[in-house]
């Protein structure tokens, strides 16, 4: 989670570990950065990989978005990962290559638009 655009990101992030609890499931923990400054993705993956997770929400920019998926596909093929609106454009298939194939991006869409 993006600590640096954290009315954004927080909010987000809590209101979707609630709703994942509220409906049976279990939320392992938060990891947070701040954008601009280098992640140590190995360590903060040991950390993510240790919980074992089924699902992993990416609560960042598309490019932050992008880089953190390349690096979970090659460390936690196996988990779900899914993006907040802010995180889900062409910018984040652009960097996450490959590595964005399957990813659930949340967005809403006025149909009447």
């Amino acid at each position: 989670m993006d600590i640096a655009n954290g009315s954004y990101s927080s909010s987000f992030g809590h209101a979707v570990a609630m709703e994942f609890l509220r409906v049976g499931g279990a939320v392992a923990t938060e990891l947070g950065y701040w954008s601009g400054k280098s992640l140590d993705f190995a360590t903060a993956l040991t950390r993510v990989d240790a919980q074992n997770p089924d699902a992993v929400v990416l609560v960042n920019s598309p490019t932050d978005a992008g880089i953190a998926s390349q690096h979970l596909r090659r460390t936690l093929p196996r988990v779900v990962m899914a993006l907040s609106p802010w995180g889900a454009n062409t910018q984040y298939a652009q960097v996450g290559g490959k590595a964005s194939d399957g990813a659930i991006a949340l967005q809403a869409v006025d149909l009447e638009s």
